[in-house]
């Protein structure tokens, strides 16, 4: 992947700030024409730059209002753990992201829930019958302060 240009750069801070402007839009902040415009994104999108572009859902319109951060110990690390605790926690609907990590545990999981009620019931029948699953260490979100799904070019 080749390294940005000056506008290229310029095109993808814009829709990251807001994917939903229109190609006019996005041109005259970048200095380019409509069609210069709708090339760029387009080879953007084709060489893996742009990924995808999100519609961002209230979590109380879904009644996922509580969001737990749980960190995840296993009772072993062999592959065939690792591979049947993330085949498995793929399938938790209430998951929104599950990462291995290096360090203290083995993985850091976000899940959204309706409320603390609702936590217990997950944290009780499914998390703790992951498979492998040795130790859960929970904490609640109680007010988001920054949440950005990457960081800004």
């Amino acid at each position: 992947m080749q390294p940005l240009d000056v506008i290229d750069a310029r095109l993808v801070r814009a829709l990251q700030r807001n994917a939903r402007l229109s190609l006019t839009e996005l041109g005259q902040r970048v200095g380019l024409s409509t069609s210069a415009c709708s090339r760029r994104i387009a080879r953007l999108e084709a060489s893996g730059v742009l990924l995808d572009y999100r519609a961002t859902v209230a979590p109380a319109i879904l009644n996922a209002g509580t969001e737990v951060r749980v960190q995840v110990t296993l009772d072993s690390q062999t592959e065939s753990t690792l591979q049947a605790f993330e085949s498995a926690i793929q399938q938790v609907p209430e998951v929104l992201s599950c990462e291995l990590m290096a360090g203290g545990v083995d993985y850091a999981v976000k899940v959204a829930v309706a409320d603390l009620a609702a936590y217990e019931q997950l944290h009780r029948r499914v998390l703790s019958a992951l498979p492998g699953v040795a130790r859960i260490e929970s904490s609640f979100v109680l007010r988001n302060i920054v949440a950005r799904s990457q960081p800004s070019l």
